[in-house]
């Protein structure tokens, strides 16, 4: 009997883990973040299920971006880029909750590689 009443406070306590969570964020979407220009950035995180978050990206402030958190306390959507500049920020609001995360560039990151036989060093002229 004790087994099955501990079970059953387990679950209980678990249900109400999401409901108190607040906002959170991957550590991918920060401050000093590039987001690509002219596309649909997918953003994602964790909140209070069934709560509403809205999303708005100081390059536009009109156009507000609503989902919905799941019953597994996650939530994802894609937000509108303007093309290259910046600094802008974004603001993630849950009911009176606010993140916000600043110092957002837009534009293209390119990562370059080759062998250590092609390396350049920086007195040599090309």
């Amino acid at each position: 009997m004790k087994i099955i009443l501990l079970g059953i406070a387990w679950l209980f306590a678990l249900t109400g883990i999401c409901q108190n969570m607040p906002i959170r964020l991957p550590a991918i979407i920060s401050d000093h973040a590039v987001l690509k220009q002219s596309s649909d950035a997918k953003l994602w995180g964790w909140g209070p299920s069934t709560k509403t978050v809205a999303i708005v990206g100081s390059w536009a402030p009109g156009d507000t971006v609503k989902t919905r958190v799941g019953d597994n306390c996650t939530w994802q959507t894609t937000l509108k880029t303007p093309k290259a500049g910046g600094p802008y920020s974004v603001k993630f609001i849950v009911d009176t909750s606010t993140t916000v995360v600043s110092d957002i560039l837009i534009g293209e990151v390119w990562l370059c590689s080759g062998q250590s036989n092609m390396a350049v060093p920086y007195t040599t002229e090309i």
